[in-house]
């Protein structure tokens, strides 16, 4: 990518191609795909494939409106309208994107006002903006839903929100599908957005079943856990939304390192498990041989223990119990007096165990955690301008390939489009298959020969050199230069003594020759 000359670039691909960039195929759009599945983040963050991208996110805008231009905010103005306005324009968007089918590529020079909206409507950067404004939308229908009180019977707000489900659920199938090999699960926010669908699927469920159960809300345990799963979909959704801020480039990095951060914490997590989990079983055996020592075996049989122990109510409440009381105690909100037992040998041998527990996990297991996660985020932090571009690649390469009509309204859009395509076929995808073939030929023939003519000029036949070797050469360089430097100051000072030495015996000369004189 170094030998690459950009103006050189440019001039080439105007050369071969109508534009210089466009959202379905452009200049090293195969090769930036396949460096966001394999992770190669040092290729992405490259400065020119950084350009070429951001071409691609904003690409359809004029330059007077692009973010942080001092018209971008007509452009936020417009989207926000545009949105709203979606189901009135829509038979003007179906013609647009019709009119584009059947007469791409554009032949004539001069651009009409629906080439502009079109151009306008399929912007990655446009897209994510309705994409935000559609999820505002639908986390205030959850908002609506959670402040309301129980009822069997659905409510409209229901109805929306299932609207919005089947759209969502409509547009994550989209861009599994349209991505390549692994490229969808790079965007950590999906992992929020599959678990929603999930929860919401349950959601589903459930309420079909309390409608024909019918009922009151009162002890109607199954409309109750219904309310709870909207509230954590609220929750997930509402956190989900703060993904608008993966797009700037302060905000970005901190995300990365909380995500970096929560990974960590489920490690962690996991370990406290395995640890509360075999303390929990060792504290009940004890509990449950002191009674057996204690009890006599028929009259346990017969009437329990006669004890109110720790483990009164059971072997398995006792686990639960003394894994309950274990968590708390990580936060130092138990009480020890509540762990003792009737015999000496049984509490103390409890009161070790509880010992070694408050160790393992308060001294070693929180500490490791603190160290993880300073760890994790100076990792992030020195890396954060390659970390953030790779993120905002996968990013535009999402909306890059998202429906243009966004939830709930592409419920309509996506059933038209598919029936279309299935009918009449892709030009426009065609179109795009041979402009890659062009480019394919391209690097093949002129870029790769040229970069690499570049290259071997520069390195001959060995790699360029790496930052780390770089880095020792100099060292060796200055350990050199500090050993000349001694070799001459040390010369210096011997000059400066023997020139000392013959001006103290000249001195001694005249004073001798002053004595026998006198």
């Amino acid at each position: 990518m170094d030998q690459v000359n950009t103006t050189e670039e440019i001039s080439i691909d105007h050369e071969h191609t109508e534009h210089n960039t466009d959202t379905y195929a452009s200049l090293l759009d195969g090769i930036t795909e396949s460096a966001i599945q394999f992770s190669q983040k040092k290729f992405i963050s490259h400065p020119l494939a950084y350009r070429l991208l951001n071409q691609r996110w904003n690409y359809g805008l004029p330059s007077q409106c692009l973010p942080g231009k001092k018209l971008s905010f007509l452009l936020y103005i417009f989207t926000i309208l545009d949105t709203i306005l979606t189901p009135v324009l829509f038979p003007v968007i179906i013609y647009a994107f019709y009119k584009d089918q059947t007469d791409y590529p554009r032949k004539r020079k001069k651009r009409f006002l629906r080439d502009m909206y079109l151009d306008y409507l399929a912007t990655p950067f446009v897209i994510f903006l309705k994409d935000k404004l559609s999820q505002v939308v639908f986390i205030t229908l959850h908002v609506r839903m959670c402040v309301l009180a129980s009822s069997v019977a659905p409510r409209t707000e229901e109805y929306l929100i299932l609207v919005f489900y089947i759209g969502s659920l409509m547009s994550e199938f989209q861009q599994y599908y349209t991505s390549q090999s692994r490229v969808y699960l790079r965007n950590m926010w999906n992992y929020v957005d599959v678990i929603t669908l999930t929860l919401h699927a349950f959601i589903f469920v459930l309420r079909i079943t309390s409608i024909t159960r019918g009922g009151d809300a009162y002890h109607n345990r199954l409309l109750e856990v219904v309310n709870y799963l909207y509230g954590i979909n609220t929750l997930l959704l509402v956190m989900r939304f703060s993904s608008i801020f993966e797009v700037n480039k302060t905000v970005g990095p901190l995300q990365l390192a909380l995500f970096r951060m929560c990974i960590d914490l489920v490690i962690i997590l996991v370990q406290f498990a395995f640890v509360i989990v075999a303390f929990s079983v060792a504290i009940t055996m004890i509990y449950t041989a002191e009674m057996s020592y204690l009890t006599p075996t028929s009259e346990l049989e017969k009437n329990g223990t006669r004890f109110k122990s720790f483990c009164a109510k059971g072997t398995s409440a006792c686990i639960l119990k003394a894994s309950t009381h274990l968590i708390w105690s990580v936060f130092g909100l138990t009480n020890q007096e509540t762990m003792e037992s009737h015999d000496k040998l049984s509490t103390a041998v409890v009161g070790v165990l509880y010992v070694m527990f408050l160790i393992l996990s308060v001294i070693m297991l929180v500490n490791m955690l603190v160290a993880l996660l300073t760890n994790t985020y100076n990792k992030v932090e020195t890396n954060a301008d390659i970390e953030w571009k790779f993120s905002r690649a996968v990013v535009a390469d999402e909306y890059r390939r998202f429906h243009p009509i966004v939830v709930p309204l592409n419920v309509i859009s996506v059933p038209i489009c598919h029936c279309y395509i299935k009918m009449y076929g892709d030009n426009r995808a065609k179109k795009a298959q041979k402009r890659r073939l062009i480019y394919q030929k391209f690097y093949n023939k002129v870029l790769f020969p040229t970069i690499t003519k570049r290259y071997l000029d520069k390195h001959g036949d060995s790699f360029p050199i790496s930052l780390d070797a770089k880095v020792d050469l100099l060292q060796k360089g200055m350990q050199k230069i500090m050993e000349k430097l001694d070799v001459i100051l040390s010369g210096q000072q011997g000059n400066q003594a023997q020139k000392s030495l013959q001006n103290s015996g000249n001195r001694q000369e005249e004073w001798m020759s002053y004595h026998s004189t006198v």
